[in-house]
């Protein structure tokens, strides 16, 4: 009975029709539930992502989540070497000027200190990040600007918050940072135009 049920729903549940704000795995664990103990999973599982898209922070990536969605399931992505022999052949076309103007926007400033804490590895490249996102299962990626004067009481901030999770033993939460004036690779595949610390 519940094999019929899934072959029912499983068009709604594909990987072309994943949406992280409207059809992810708590809609398709909403459906099972309803189906076999007659109960919806807490509404707050089921709005969680789209109540983050509302946020401020949540409006800020939001494009560039919906972007690496959608080239996911296109098969275009180029933040993550999938090794398949489509993406084998395809090289970024960056043009390092270009870049490099648009992170450098107050040249001759004295660069901010980092202050972060112990607790948040830095990002040096673009490979790092790509295999720590990969194999941690829960990451925090703190994108920060050295010559962005706001960024040292966020940075203080995030430090603050970093500690508290290595503190906690049950915790398993990683942070990383990326100061996108020195990796700038990482804020172009990100597509960060701005820092608003």
């Amino acid at each position: 009975m519940f094999h019929d049920f899934l072959q029912d729903i499983s068009e709604r549940f594909t990987f072309l029709t994943y949406n992280i704000a409207t059809n992810n795995c708590n809609h398709f664990t909403n459906e099972c539930s309803t189906f076999l103990v007659d109960k919806t999973i807490p509404d707050f599982a089921l709005k969680q992502a789209e109540e983050f898209f509302e946020t401020p922070l949540g409006q800020m990536v939001k494009p560039m989540v919906m972007a690496q969605q959608n080239a996911l399931i296109q098969g275009a992505s180029s933040m993550f070497d999938t090794g398949s022999a489509e993406n084998e052949n395809k090289t970024l076309n960056v043009n390092p000027e270009a870049v490099l103007n648009t992170f450098s926007q107050l040249q001759g400033e004295t660069p901010v200190a980092a202050d972060l804490s112990d607790s948040i590895t830095a990002i040096s490249d673009i490979s790092l990040l790509q295999e720590s996102i990969i194999t941690t299962p829960c990451l925090v990626l703190y994108l920060w600007s050295s010559v962005n004067e706001e960024c040292k009481d966020s940075n203080t901030k995030m430090g603050e918050i970093a500690e508290k999770f290595s503190n906690d033993e049950t915790s398993q939460v990683t942070f990383f940072s990326v100061n996108t004036q020195q990796v700038v690779e990482v804020a172009y595949n990100f597509n960060v135009k701005t820092i608003p610390c």
